[in-house]
Parts: C-alpha cells; structure tokens; sequence
C-alpha cells in the first residue's frame, strides 16, 4: 500500500483535494437548501396573512373618519344628480307645480313642499282640525269614486292655488310629452302618476280606446314630410279597437309605452327620413335589472346614412331630456341591387317585367299622417288624357335620340362616366333600442 502510494503519490493527491470539495459543496448545498426551505415557508406564512387581511373589514381610524363621511356625502349627491336623467322626463313640470304652491302656501304648512313631502301627505293624508287622518292608502284599490273624492279634498283643503298651480304644471307639460292634453282629467292623472298612482284609466276599456286613438291622430299629424306605413301607424296597438285586449297589468303600462313610443316618434320627424316602416315594442312588461326597469323597443325607416345617423345621435342624446336610450344596433339594408342589373340583365329584365303589374308597397300602404284620405282622393283624380298625335311624337323624338346616341363615340354619350353602381343614396335602417327607467314607488 505504501508502496501503491509512493508510486502515485500525485494520483493520491488529486484524490483528496477532489474528496475535499465534494464535501464542500455537499456541505454548501444544504446551507442553501435549508435557507430556501426558510423562505419558502415565510412565503407562505405571508400568503396565508394576505388572504386573512383580505377577508378582514378594516375598521378606519379616527383620523378618516371625517374624509370617509364627505366621500360619502358627495357620493350620494352625485348618484341623486344622475338618477334624475333614468326616466323621469315630466320632474321639471313637477317641480314647477311645486314651487307654484308655495308661493301661497296655508299657515299650517311651515316647512316649504317638496316632491317627497307632498308624496307622504298624499299617500298617509292630512288630519283634519279633529285629529282624523285617511290617507290614498287608506282607499281600497278599485273604489275609484272614492278615490276622485278624497282627491278633491286633498286639494281644496290644503291648497289655496292649486288650480293655479296646475295651469302652470300644464304649460310646462306639453313642452315634455307628445300626449295630447284634451282634459283636466288627463293632466290630474299625469301630475298622480308622479306622485306614485298608477294610471289606469279607472280599468275603462272605453277610455283606454279612446286615449290610443286620440294619441295615435297626434303622432300622424306631427310631421307633414315622414311617410308613415300602415303597420307603423298604430304605434304597437292594434287600430281595431275589437283587437285591442288589456289584462288589469297591463293597463298602466299602456299610456307609459305610448310615451315613449310618442317621444321616438318625434325624434324620427327631426329627421329628413322619407318613411318611417315599424315602430314596435318588444316586450310588454319589460326586463328588470337591479333597482331599473329596461324596455326595448325596435324602428324600421328608410332615408340616407346620414339621417339614420342623425336620428341615432337623438336618440343617444335623449338623456338631457331625462330619458335614457341605448341603442342596441343598427342594421342598415340596401333597398335595390344595382350591380344586378350588369352581373345577370336577363333576370332583373323578368324581375320588372314581373312587377309591372304590382304597385310598390309606398304606393299601396304608404299614407302621409291624417293625409291618407287626402291623398287618396288625389289619386282618383282625373287627369287630362295626352293626345295620340303627341305621344308618337315624343316617341319618335326619343327614338331619335337613342339612335343620335348609338353613332357618337362611347367617349362622346351622355352616358359616358355616369355613375353605375352607388347612385342610391337611400337605405332601409333597423335600430333597436333599449329605454331604461328608475320606476316612481307606487302608494301602498
């Protein structure tokens, strides 16, 4: 062995430095397991205290107390500043009414009205000078004598010009809504109606009727250029009042679509578009989401890009009305092929042809508003026959011209460099639109 050794004494020594650092680096790597253990562990101590902090409702310290209540204060008034443009289009007429009635209001009311005050003693009543106090919630929902009666009460006794009042609600009414006011009745019921009573018309079929038909001869005869189909004409409601079927639910719903329907209808005849070919409704009852109702409602009309894009501009912009619209699309569709004509003439030649016998449907249905009989009896009009001799003469002039045509050079035509394809300017336009309201509480 010595001798093994004495021989290879250099062997011997590369041994032992190699055993010496591989005892090192043995010993270095778990150093540094051992200290990456440690982290990995701290790693996860700290995940679980972040998790815990997250679930944890910090409560604040006293120094943001005050900074937290003012965030707070201004939060609110924002949210109420907002919430006024989510279908409450009639509050500047309200709030007209209201400060008319407190220019003379009674020595028991000391604290000037509000819309909310004047809510609450509608709803819960006045008491009287022996204490007795009924309110609108006190009035069993389909006692509808008794209910006009305690509204006359209401009004006389505890206001000295509310009559005055109302006239100035009115007049700052008819600046908001398309709805004819042909009555006291129908602006009482719109003023209740903000206060929280649905209006229902007292559940009436023939005042329901008659309100659809007096609101749908308003709207025809708002515009004297839209043309206005025979489908779009009724706004949603059949025209055959034997058609028009209600349940209870449904009748406080119906003058609330008309409006809408009404104030669309007016932003439609803002426009230059030509014809307006549906306005419908989509849904009844609406869709709830959260604390808002969403109503959808959908128009067909036909006039150029830019009228299209002009009425959904206001409609976007309806919100300084205090009504809120979002338009859902926009489908435009083009009202004739003209590259058909040059890819395959033999077929649009069949096509007219075909249709020579069948007048458009603007000439079939189309009617102007209350000018439909109007125009009516325009086209049974008569009118003076051309004379043979003229038409051959004017046949043979055109003949003439054709034939003057076909010897110039294609360079040389009247046709030459006409517009081929792109010379409609006009497009039939479907938008679908969502109205969304905050409702006004009803009286319980």
């Amino acid at each position: 062995m010595n001798r093994f050794v004495k021989k290879n004494i250099m062997l011997v020594l590369v041994f032992c430095v190699a055993l010496v650092l591989v005892a090192f680096l043995l010993g270095l790597a778990a150093v540094q397991h051992a200290r990456m253990a440690k982290y990995i562990k701290k790693t996860e101590e700290l995940r679980d205290q972040i998790k815990t902090l997250h679930q944890q409702k910090p409560v604040p310290v006293k120094e943001n107390e005050r900074p937290l209540k003012v965030n707070t204060e201004l939060y609110n008034k924002a949210a109420d500043e907002i919430e006024i443009y989510f279908g409450q289009p009639f509050k500047p007429a309200v709030e007209a009414f209201i400060a008319e009635l407190n220019k003379k209001r009674l020595p028991q009311f000391k604290e000037p009205w509000t819309l909310e005050r004047l809510r609450e003693a509608f709803r819960d009543g006045v008491p009287d000078k022996d204490g007795n106090q009924k309110g609108w919630k006190d009035i069993p929902a389909d006692s509808f004598p008794e209910q006009q009666m305690y509204f006359e009460n209401f009004r006389l006794h505890n206001f000295s010009n509310w009559n005055a009042a109302i006239h100035v609600f009115r007049e700052n009414l008819e600046k908001l809504t398309t709805e004819p006011l042909n009555s006291d009745t129908t602006v009482n019921e719109i003023l209740l109606a903000q206060l929280g009573v649905p209006r229902v018309m007292g559940f009436n079929p023939l005042r329901m009727n008659r309100f659809l038909d007096d609101y749908r001869l308003k709207l025809l005869d708002l515009n004297n250029k839209l043309g206005v189909e025979a489908a779009a004409s009724d706004f949603t409601f059949p025209g055959e009042k034997d058609k028009r079927l209600f349940t209870k639910e449904q009748f406080p719903l119906i003058p609330f679509h008309m409006d809408v329907i009404g104030d669309l209808f007016s932003k439609i005849c803002k426009t230059e578009l030509r014809q307006l070919e549906n306005i419908k409704k989509r849904s009844f009852e609406g869709t709830q989401e959260g604390s808002f109702m969403r109503y959808d409602y959908s128009l067909e009309v036909i006039g150029t890009i830019g009228e299209v894009r002009k009425l959904v501009k206001l409609i976007e912009g309806a919100y300084a009305e205090r009504r809120l619209y979002v338009v859902r699309s926009v489908f435009l569709y083009q009202l004739k092929d003209e590259a058909a004509e040059y890819i395959s003439p033999e077929d649009v030649e069949d096509d007219k042809n075909a249709n020579n016998d069948t007048p458009s449907p603007v000439e079939t249905t189309g009617r102007r508003g209350l000018r439909g009989a109007r125009a009516k009896q325009q086209e049974n009009t008569q009118e003076p026959t051309m004379s043979e001799t003229l038409k051959k003469r004017l046949e043979a002039n055109r003949l003439a011209e054709l034939e003057r045509e076909k010897s110039l050079k294609p360079t040389e035509r009247s046709s030459y460099g006409r517009l081929l394809v792109g010379e409609e300017k006009e497009c039939r336009a479907v938008i679908d639109v969502s109205y969304i309201v905050k409702p006004i509480p009803a009286i319980q």
